[in-house]
């Protein structure tokens, strides 16, 4: 997967230039805290001071974050303004860059704090005063702000009688050491002072009993420090508080006790003073404030967006946090995602683009409209409009972590801050801190944006479309009149009334009804498959958003299940056969009839109404499915492109629809998910033979292996009983209910093996499938030769003929140049299923030559010379491409004479049915090329004399 490297932006808001020849002015928002839960230590507000006064949405935020033992409910709102001098702005950046560095390095003070003429983040995290105060002076505790740098020589308020205490600084007044922040010389650390004790140096160590050493000793054996006034009473010293990501939606609350502190008794004299005075509760406070500005800024950025969108594309308001969530990866681990809002996106897009399509390209198949739909829609193709647009820059990727955090004020870190004017009400910065970052995050980011308009409510859509035409996506609703090339009454064809009734709507045109349940096999002009490729979008966009509208309180996660379950071959097929609609598909194929009577069948022995689909060890007649898209674009077409009238109508036919209650994940799905949630191993091994095709499932959990083989006549079917088996198998254990979801997951392994068990006297090809994301495509003209030679090849697996042969390409293992040959191939096995390819993603050069071994060495040379020669030569022209030394095939070619042109293929069909699905490769090339070179030495005696074998 592709990654590329990009700045990320800081909000405008945060940024400034500051001088020490004038007066600051800056806006002051509170930011009230306040806990669910009673907690002994409490928090207090803080003031945050800005150069800029905030838009009233942001002004007015609202949140909450999970902490130790409940929530923290923080909310701002704007208080005051004040005006600095460039003493006091010093001054305060001393006091939070000392804090801050505190708290997240435990390290001594800096003077790097300093005002300056360029560009840095400048703003202001203040101490607030209490409420009583407040009413008549200023919001910020400035006593507490003039708590560093810690002087002992100034003026000493007590109301009781002065009481020196020697530190390691000097004498200090007693009364300054109540609330403090000492470092202690003797460990390095830095404490929080709390009060004074009434133990001394020659008190015996707490909770130590009669027998434990005095503070003195125990100072002198542990650190070589002998303490010079063992009469000084101790100092209560707590340990710092730790500041966390309380953003992360994982946090575990604690159950019982309060924020946890070490204590400890401290002598004076080993101590320092950093800050004095400065209350726990300040400091405690002041540990959310990373998390607390890392949320804000998170919204500005999410506000400047919004702002370049209303420049450029955005014709209704869209809520800030919306456009948060829109903007925020998976990969920050926060309570909220782009997910959800990318699932929308992408099926809206995919929609847009299709009915675009279809309608503008009246003439083209749909292989042609499905390759081009993928140039528009793939991930490379969005990232490219995102860049374009600049909006990397506002995503948010991965997780927070407070160390990292930029102490606002403190100049330490060099930060070379460049501006950037990306509208022309939007600036940003950049800061020159790179990130790296996957192709396939931007398309996501974009989706997201398009699903944040689509979920606006009225209007959604067009302002969708409005944004998709702004990043270079060109698609509108207009209604184009669609060509119907019908010659025959419809009537004559199917019931058009019986079916009218069924799908509760009146067809103004028949003829679409017909195209839509017209098959391939059928000697027709059109067949259904455009109409299957419309509806496919139309119906995958209307049950996504009708599951985000209904269950929009309901997780990403949960969400994205249940449209996954919804849109499956299995639940569509159900519903075509429930509705009794495979009794009107128009066909010509025996070998059809008998697949979906077979599945009829079986449907039929169902006791459970409610069912996925997946509990039947069948494989589907993709036509099943086909069907039910078909009809919703043939309604589609005929109602002006009215989704509302296609959901009323197929909708009953589907129901009931899934609901978080009843979503279930398919057998191969749950699986996964098991092995995510723990730490357990999946491993998989095909065998491809003669009749069929057996796949083992094994698992690896808690020291206990599950494994199960099931056979198939297809390689999905086998693989869904196989993990099925496994499941129960996993629970019958009781392993899986426990699994933690935070535990480091083991990626899934597939290895090839083979099982002589179960294959013992058959021959076995081995595979392995790899798959590449991205890459070059095939041209027009490229494409519409792979569209006549995938003439019969329908969708038997998850992806189309084309996006194989577009694999085989990105790998480098075929060349844009040599699919006019493989196509002239392929059209000779118009028959053949994509299941029936070993692994089109492999090296296919390799499977065309076991394919004509095979076929030369199975069939007998008088139905070569008869009915097969113009395969065979197929099979030669298409070896040709590759690197393999047929110098010895020559020969026989040469013996080979051109069949008549209406031969049948009986050769081909006893091939095909022979090698019904052919599942090959080694563990590695090399192993495949010596056992065909092999093959090649025992069938080269044979070539030599081709006629004494026929005679024989």
């Amino acid at each position: 997967m592709e990654e590329f490297v990009n700045d990320a932006y800081i909000p405008s808001e945060l940024v400034n230039c500051s001088s020490d020849a004038c007066t600051v002015t800056y806006y002051c928002y509170l930011i009230e805290l306040k806990l669910d839960y009673v907690d002994p230590i409490g928090v207090h507000d803080i003031v945050l001071a800005l150069r800029t006064e905030l838009d009233p949405e942001i002004a007015s935020t609202k949140f909450e974050m999970r902490v130790e033992r409940g929530n923290l409910l923080l909310s701002l709102r704007q208080v005051e303004t004040i005006h600095l001098s460039p003493h006091l702005v010093q001054r305060c950046r001393r006091f939070q860059t000392t804090l801050f560095r505190i708290l997240l390095h435990n390290d001594d003070v800096s003077d790097e704090f300093c005002l300056g003429d360029e560009p840095q983040i400048d703003y202001l995290l203040l101490p607030a005063t209490t409420l009583n105060q407040r009413l008549s002076n200023s919001s910020v505790d400035w006593k507490t702000v003039s708590s560093v740098p810690f002087l002992s020589e100034d003026q000493c308020n007590c109301w009781y009688y002065p009481h020196p205490v020697m530190t390691k600084t000097g004498l200090v007044c007693s009364c300054k050491l109540q609330n403090c922040a000492v470092k202690a010389f003797h460990n390095g650390s830095i404490y929080i002072i709390d009060g004074i004790m009434d133990l001394n140096g020659n008190s015996r160590l707490r909770n130590g009993g009669k027998r434990a050493p005095t503070y003195k000793e125990h100072f002198k054996n542990n650190y070589g420090i002998q303490l010079q006034f063992e009469n000084q009473t101790l100092l209560d010293a707590r340990s710092l508080f730790k500041v966390k990501n309380y953003l992360h939606k994982g946090r575990q609350m604690k159950q019982k006790g309060s924020t946890s502190m070490m204590p400890a008794e401290l002598p004076p004299e080993v101590c320092s003073v950093i800050m004095s005075p400065i209350s726990i509760s300040t400091i405690y406070s002041f540990t959310y404030i990373p998390s607390i500005m890392h949320r804000l800024e998170s919204l500005l950025m999410a506000f400047g967006l919004k702002k370049m969108l209303l420049d450029n594309c955005m014709q209704k308001d869209i809520p800030v946090f919306k456009l948060l969530r829109a903007i925020t990866t998976k990969e920050c681990q926060e309570d909220y995602d782009c997910e959800s809002l990318g699932t929308l996106g992408n099926s809206f897009l995919r929609y847009a683009a299709t009915q675009q399509l279809f309608k503008t390209n009246q003439n083209l198949r749909e292989g042609s409209l499905t390759q081009m739909r993928d140039k528009i829609i793939c991930n490379a193709a969005l990232f490219t409009f995102g860049s374009s647009q600049r909006l990397t820059g506002f995503i948010r990727k991965g997780h927070f972590n407070p160390k990292q955090w930029i102490i606002p004020g403190d100049n330490s870190k060099f930060l070379s801050l460049t501006e950037e004017v990306i509208s022309s009400r939007t600036r940003v910065y950049v800061c020159g801190m790179k990130r790296k970052m996957k192709h396939k995050v931007v398309a996501d980011v974009v989706a997201a944006l398009i699903g944040t308009f689509v979920s606006t409510g009225p209007g959604g859509e067009e302002a969708a479309l409005s944004f998709m035409n702004w990043i270079g996506i060109k698609v509108d609703t207009n209604v184009i009149p669609y060509e119907i090339h019908l010659n025959v009454s419809p009537e004559k064809l199917v019931n058009v009334t019986l079916l009218e009734s069924l799908l509760n709507y009146i067809f103004q045109e028949p003829s679409l009804l017909v195209e839509a349940l017209t098959d391939g096999s059928y000697n027709c002009t059109e067949n259904y498959q455009r109409l299957e490729f419309l509806g496919d979008a139309v119906l995958d966009y209307l049950i996504t958003q009708y599951f985000y509208k209904e269950y929009h309180n309901e997780s990403s996660e949960l969400l994205t299940v249940m449209r996954t379950i919804s849109v499956t071959n299995e639940c569509f097929a159900l519903s075509a056969i429930r509705a009794k609609l495979h009794e009107h598909i128009i066909r010509d194929s025996k070998e059809l009839d008998k697949r979906i009577a077979a599945t009829v069948n079986e449907v039929e022995k169902l006791s459970v109404k409610s069912t996925f689909g997946w509990e039947l060890d069948i494989c589907f007649p993709n036509v099943l499915a086909d069907i039910i898209e078909s009809l919703a674009g043939a309604i589609y077409v005929d109602s002006g492109y009215n989704k509302e009238a296609v959901f009323q109508s197929i909708r009953p036919l589907l129901e009931p629809l899934i609901t978080p209650e009843t979503a279930q994940l398919q057998p191969l799905g749950e699986l996964h998910e098991l092995c995510q949630r723990g730490t357990y191993q999946r491993k998989k091994s095909r065998v491809a033979c003669g009749n069929g095709v057996t796949v083992s499932i094994e698992v690896k959990a808690k020291e206990i292996t599950c494994k199960h083989t099931a056979k198939a006549n297809n390689e999905k079917t086998a693989e869904k009983v196989a993990s099925k088996e496994v499941i129960k198998l996993l629970k019958d254990k009781n392993i899986g209910e426990d699994a933690s979801g935070h535990e480091e997951c083991h990626a899934e392994e597939e290895q090839p093996c083979i099982d002589k068990d179960q294959v013992e006297g058959e021959s076995a090809v081995i595979c392995e499938t790899h798959f590449e994301e991205e890459g070059p495509l095939i041209n027009e003209m490229h494409s519409q030769q792979l569209e006549s030679a995938s003439n019969g090849v329908r969708k038997s697996c998850e992806i189309n003929f084309e996006a194989e042969l577009i694999a085989l390409t990105q790998q480098g293992i075929l060349k844009v140049e040599h699919v006019p040959l493989l196509a002239s191939f392929l059209t000779a096995q118009p028959s053949m299923r994509l299941t029936d390819l070993p692994s089109v993603r492999c090296s296919f050069g390799y499977y065309v030559l076991w394919e004509f071994l095979h076929y030369i060495e199975s069939t007998p040379l008088r139905v070569l010379l008869e009915d097969g020669c113009a395969h065979f030569l197929g099979f030669f022209d298409a070896l040709s491409m590759f690197p393999f030394d047929i110098t010895w095939l020559n020969k026989y070619k040469m013996q080979i004479v051109s069949p008549p042109e209406d031969a049948p293929s009986r050769a081909l069909e006893k091939a095909v049915k022979e090698i019904e699905i052919i599942d090959q490769q080694l563990a590695t090339l090399q192993a495949k090329k010596a056992d065909l070179q092999e093959r090649a030495s025992e069938l080269s005696s044979i070539l030599d004399s081709p006629y004494s074998v026929f005679q024989q």
